[in-house]
């Protein structure tokens, strides 16, 4: 298997190593809002700012913040509760138009 690289298992810091090189490595990821608070994502996942620097998860699965209050953005620190943050599970509005 010459120029080929067999997909990681569970080793992130290999998945994100091989990402950094340029090689494509499968990822899927589960994202789950809940009810009134963060959005979970789980899975093989990556993480960046805007202008694209990798931003270390810590872990593989991390609950990011909806509520914008967050002292840890992105990531969620419990926040939405004394804030009462308000947000459903579903979709809101029309579907998003394919690419």
């Amino acid at each position: 298997m010459i120029g080929r690289v067999p997909a990681p298992t569970c080793d992130k810091r290999r998945v994100s190593a091989l990402r950094m090189a340029g090689i494509p490595t499968g990822m899927s990821a589960t994202i789950t809002p809940y009810e009134d608070g963060p959005l979970i994502v789980r899975g093989d996942f990556e993480l960046r700012t805007p202008d694209g620097t990798p931003i270390d998860p810590g872990r593989g699965t991390i609950a990011l913040c909806r509520c914008g209050k967050s002292a840890i953005k992105p990531f969620c620190d419990g926040t939405h509760k004394i804030v009462r943050f308000r947000a459903g599970t579903g979709r809101d509005g029309e579907s998003p138009r394919p690419a």
